[in-house]
């Protein structure tokens, strides 16, 4: 097991939370509450040490990094500065060679490489983020809420982080309130609800939650809204799917 929280309470904020997070996977933490989100990824990164209970990693802190979701807080006047800045201890040819790999495993493009990071696109600031994040080639990434996005960016993003993990085996904890989003993304979910853990399951059983997912505040998809009304008012069995060309088949297949 990558890492492991055993009964981990923070004030009043997180209650009694037991999960495990194996190597080689994509987590996604669901949750409407964006102070208990921030809290929990900074409990696991170990920028938040007074918490009780109990963290059993297989890594040191320098293999967990965090992603925040704020695209305006950059500190360096270049691209190639800010993913500088977390190896700058490093000898300039060995700095030069991380910052390539990330370039070069992100698919940024180099012409950025010198330009001020407030210059760059909001897809690219993204990209920026994630590759700050990797650039100290940590075992665990944490991403807290990315931005909101749209279909073309957030399918770039999906294939990046399945290829982060099956190509460099990285872990991936991401926490978001993105239904669809965590369900084309993740290897198994978490939810919570008033900062307890509700349910946690593998990918396939996510949008059989739709109670549980509407109970912690979050918004299921119309998609699934309208397969749920089909099988409840219409008696029509549809497989749960958020592909509407699926929907589409399997509708056709149900009622001709």
């Amino acid at each position: 097991m990558a890492l492991t929280l055993k009964k981990v309470v923070y004030k009043k904020i997180l209650k009694d939370i037991d999960c495990e997070f194996e190597e080689g996977k994509i987590y996604t933490i669901l949750s409407s509450d964006e102070i208990e989100k921030d809290y929990l990824g900074k409990i696991i990164t170990g920028k938040i040490n007074d918490y009780q209970g109990e963290i059993i990693s297989s890594y040191s802190k320098n293999k967990i990094s965090y992603m925040s979701n704020n695209q305006n807080d950059f500190v360096c006047d270049t691209v190639y500065d800010e993913l500088k800045l977390p190896i700058s201890n490093y000898q300039e040819e060995t700095i030069n060679k991380k910052i390539d790999f990330v370039f070069k495993m992100l698919k940024i493009n180099d012409h950025i490489k010198y330009l001020n990071p407030n210059e760059i696109s909001g897809g690219e600031k993204i990209l920026l983020k994630v590759g700050i994040a990797l650039v100290t080639n940590p075992k665990v990434l944490v991403i807290n809420e990315l931005p909101e996005l749209d279909d073309y960016h957030k399918k770039i993003l999906i294939k990046l982080f399945k290829k982060i993990v099956k190509e460099y085996h990285k872990t991936l904890i991401i926490l978001t309130s993105d239904i669809l989003f965590s369900y084309e993304v993740c290897d198994k979910y978490i939810l919570l609800k008033n900062g307890k853990l509700i349910s946690s399951s593998n990918k396939k059983d996510l949008l059989k939650e739709t109670d549980k997912l509407e109970g912690s505040s979050l918004q299921v998809p119309k998609i699934i809204d309208f397969i749920n009304t089909a099988r409840k008012k219409k008696n029509i069995s549809l497989d749960i799917t958020y592909d509407i060309k699926e929907l589409m088949k399997d509708i056709y297949r149900n009622v001709k």
